[in-house]
């Protein structure tokens, strides 16, 4: 089995750049400055509270060169790592050890597929 972490499935053949990421990625670099701190806000909202860097190390162990991403809690941070190519720094803010970890794990990145639309609730 590769290594990385396993994400939940989606649907193959899919555009590494989809249109939900376009237009994500479009609507967090246009935004009007004096909106950009709100959306970024809402952003931080919906992807949740980062977990603290023990929790990382204990569900994301140095060791680690596989994970089960359906498994709690990892499954509810891989939607960060799913979008965390077109999310700007300030949203991710926090997440720093959960996405490095993962980096580690996976150094090629998300998968190259459309972010899941998990991440909208």
């Amino acid at each position: 089995m590769a290594a990385g972490p396993r994400a939940r499935p989606t649907a193959p053949g899919r555009a590494p750049r989809s249109r939900p990421a376009r237009l994500v990625e479009l609507a967090l670099t246009t935004c009007p400055p004096e909106h950009a701190e709100q959306l970024q806000a809402r952003a931080r909202t919906v992807l949740k509270t980062p977990p603290a860097a023990a929790q990382v190390a204990e569900v994301l162990p140095a060791d680690a060169d596989q994970v089960d991403g359906l498994t709690e809690p990892l499954a509810s941070w891989l939607p960060v790592w799913d979008w965390s190519p077109v999310l700007p720094a300030a949203v991710l803010a926090g997440w720093e050890p959960a996405l490095d970890a993962l980096r580690r794990i996976a150094p090629a990145g998300p998968p190259t597929r459309a972010p899941p639309p998990y991440c909208s609730r």
